[in-house]
């Protein structure tokens, strides 16, 4: 139902804004019946969605998928918060709850990547509103009600703290293993650099094989979209996929 607005937006020009916001609501409200399911007042999966598992949010998809999204809904709200000039008292209400919301989704998803992401983003965000309008104070709300999320996080769930306390370039297998997919993503372009190795090629080569046994879990992508797109179809099948993005985003503002 989210893509199907997501492409509505792209039809509908003149209904962006309706759209944006029924979209973010939808959202929202996933996340939030997904907080009851994850503090345990509901179960994990019912009306045929799985909210949660294994002390993760993961709302009807992935854990990264699911924490790509928010991050995604999060950018959204956030900036329309603080920049768009048309907003009345009840929507800067509702802007809030959705940003703060889709930030607690993010804390929840365990991805780590998108806590990162997260942090990047938002960085330039504030500091560009902190340039344009010279106003330090709504930044200094949201910092304290993110340390506040933060904070209640990682000191409730043994799940995340864990995975926080372990995170390592040389010792965390997930990340290694990451590290060692990206390398063999840029190997794999150096050998096929026009057109790659072929559709789906990357994950039945020898090396793909074994670095899937190191973390003794089956894989099917290289964990990059882009480094997939690299390995498979080459720089052209890269620009292209670029090119693609970046029209959509040309049509979105």
């Amino acid at each position: 139902l989210l893509n199907i607005y997501d492409v509505a937006y792209l039809i509908k020009k003149h209904n962006k804004e309706k759209i944006i916001f029924t979209t973010m609501a939808i959202f929202a409200v996933l996340i939030f019946i997904g907080l009851f399911s994850y503090y345990g007042f509901l179960p994990e999966k019912f009306w045929g969605i799985r909210f949660c598992s294994d002390n993760q949010l993961r709302i009807c998809t992935f854990r990264v998928t699911f924490a790509a999204k928010a991050t995604f809904m999060f950018i959204i709200s956030s900036t329309l918060l603080l920049f768009y000039k048309n907003n009345t008292k009840l929507t800067k209400l509702c802007l809030c709850t959705f940003t703060i919301l889709f930030f607690i989704a993010i804390l929840l998803s365990g991805s780590r990547i998108y806590y990162g992401v997260t942090a990047l983003i938002s960085f330039f965000i504030f500091a560009f509103y902190i340039y344009k309008t010279r106003k330090v104070k709504p930044i200094l709300y949201f910092s304290l009600i993110a340390i506040t999320c933060c904070s209640y996080v990682y000191f409730s769930n043994p799940n995340i703290k864990k995975r926080i306390q372990v995170t390592s370039t040389t010792k965390d297998i997930s990340i290694v293993t990451r590290i060692n997919m990206h390398k063999y993503a840029i190997d794999s372009f150096k050998k096929h650099p026009l057109f790659g190795l072929g559709p789906s090629q990357s994950t039945i080569q020898e090396e793909f094989s074994r670095i899937e046994k190191e973390k003794n879990k089956e894989q099917w992508h290289l964990h990059s979209i882009y480094l997939d797109t690299l390995s498979d179809f080459g720089l052209i099948g890269l620009l292209l996929f670029l090119l693609i993005i970046f029209l959509v985003i040309k049509n979105l503002f």
